[in-house]
């Protein structure tokens, strides 16, 4: 895969606001979140969810909720709840939110990695490493939270880069796709991002302000698609007793290790029951060329040993 320049000129509310009433194919939804992300960093997308997945994953997140401790550390803020290993507490998260085909394929826009191949013998093998899941994540931000500090989410995978006029594949370490699960407004703590600052040197700081700053407000079924380059953070809650909940997911390439560990996070009966194409992205196959094997096979045989021809790799 190339190099993609984009042309540098003022980005615009259009660049991460577009509406998914107004596509009748998924293809051409895509090919406008991938231009959002690669000139602006970030892009709402209006209506990707219907009210029935909105329930559906409320409903299936609540008992765990109401179990769960508050977060308290440096990076969230103490009002915060947060539920990890969501691929296995909610079917209806698993595939819709991290099997949406819009998120999947831009995914693969950014983070397939080719190979320019290697000799066995006088054969010249040139494999190419698909994505796979990161992490998943839900929070529930109480009132009385600060606002979080500007960040990028690649430092998981120490993302390090240079300022550039125009975006280039090979930048980005991660795709993020997150869902609002209530309303999010800038009064009970949108998250808040900078357009462009993707291609910004990462030896620039974040500012000190949200004067540049734009609020990621969704309403319940909208998301919002983010590459990890892209500086962003939670904003304060400021309202008496409205909470924001938003889930999330993220990927990252076949190469790196995943930031959240999806097979002690999930339930294995649980995966099992999953598409062959999910299981595969959630880490339970190969990247080309043997990277995770199980026995020297590719462990998409360890949760289908029954199956055949489910390996069409071989070297």
């Amino acid at each position: 895969m190339g190099s993609i320049a984009i042309e540098r000129r003022e980005i615009t509310a259009a660049d991460y606001d577009i509406d998914a009433k107004k596509y009748r194919a998924e293809d051409a939804l895509t090919e406008d979140v991938i231009k959002g992300l690669e000139v602006a960093g970030g892009c709402i997308v209006r209506n990707l969810f219907g009210q029935n997945t909105v329930y559906s994953i409320t409903k299936d997140f609540e008992p765990h909720l109401k179990a769960h401790q508050a977060s308290a550390d440096y990076f969230w803020p103490t009002e915060t709840t947060l539920l990890n290993g969501l691929v296995s507490k909610s079917d209806t998260f698993a595939r819709e939110l991290v099997g949406n085909g819009t998120f999947q394929a831009a995914s693969e826009h950014f983070l397939t990695r080719p190979y320019k191949g290697f000799w066995v013998g006088q054969r010249l093998v040139q494999p190419v490493s698909k994505p796979q899941m990161n992490n998943t994540c839900a929070f529930r931000i109480a009132p009385g939270a600060k606002d979080q500090g500007f960040h990028r989410d690649d430092n998981v995978h120490h993302g390090w880069n240079g300022h550039d006029d125009a975006y280039r594949i090979g930048r980005d370490t991660g795709v993020a796709i997150f869902m609002a699960l209530t309303p999010t407004h800038k009064a009970n703590g949108a998250t808040r991002f900078i357009p462009g600052s993707h291609l910004w040197d990462y030896n620039r700081p974040p500012p000190e302000t949200n004067d540049n700053c734009v609020y990621i407000e969704l309403n319940p079924g909208d998301a919002w698609f983010m590459l990890h380059s892209t500086l962003h953070g939670g904003s304060a809650n400021t309202t008496e007793d409205e909470y924001r909940f938003i889930c999330m997911a993220t990927s990252t390439t076949g190469l790196l290790r995943q930031e959240e560990n999806q097979y002690l996070a999930n339930d294995i009966e649980k995966i099992k029951k999953l598409p062959l194409h999910l299981q595969r992205f959630l880490g339970w196959g190969i990247s080309d060329p043997w990277k995770g094997y199980v026995e020297l096979k590719d462990p998409i045989l360890t949760l289908n040993p029954n199956e055949k021809d489910l390996v069409n790799t071989e070297y």
